[in-house]
């Protein structure tokens, strides 16, 4: 399955969001084993010739198991700024938002859940 993923953070410039998808997107290959590469696309005014999508990466899953590894590399970067927002979106449209809080001890099993609801990766 192939997703969109956004950062988004009101407390960091566009320099520093890319910077923070790039590390996101070696994360998200090194530690939860799913493709990740940044989107191509029109930038903001700010970012003048960069030819990326600001905080936008592809996603794809390659197994079920990609949704507890996914929220595991989440709550790292949450850990470092509880500002940034994860916005998932599916081709069909569908999105999920994590923030921070979602991922607290007292929400982690709803996120989780709602998470593998959003993936189709729901045991059977």
């Amino acid at each position: 399955m192939e997703l969109t993923l956004s950062l988004v953070a009101a407390d960091l410039d566009p320099g520093d969001l890319h910077e923070l998808a790039l590390d996101l997107r070696h994360s998200l290959v090194t530690e939860a084993g799913v493709e990740a590469e940044l989107r191509a696309g029109s930038a903001p005014e700010a970012t003048r010739g960069d030819l990326l999508s600001i905080g936008t990466l592809a996603v794809t899953f390659l197994s079920s198991g990609a949704a507890v590894a996914l929220l595991n590399v989440f709550k790292a970067y949450f850990d470092r700024s509880s500002s940034v927002t994860v916005e998932l979106e599916r081709p069909d449209g569908a999105k999920l938002t994590v923030k921070a809080g979602d991922l607290r001890a007292g929400q982690l099993e709803r996120t989780l859940s709602l998470a593998q609801d959003f993936l189709g990766a729901r045991p059977s």
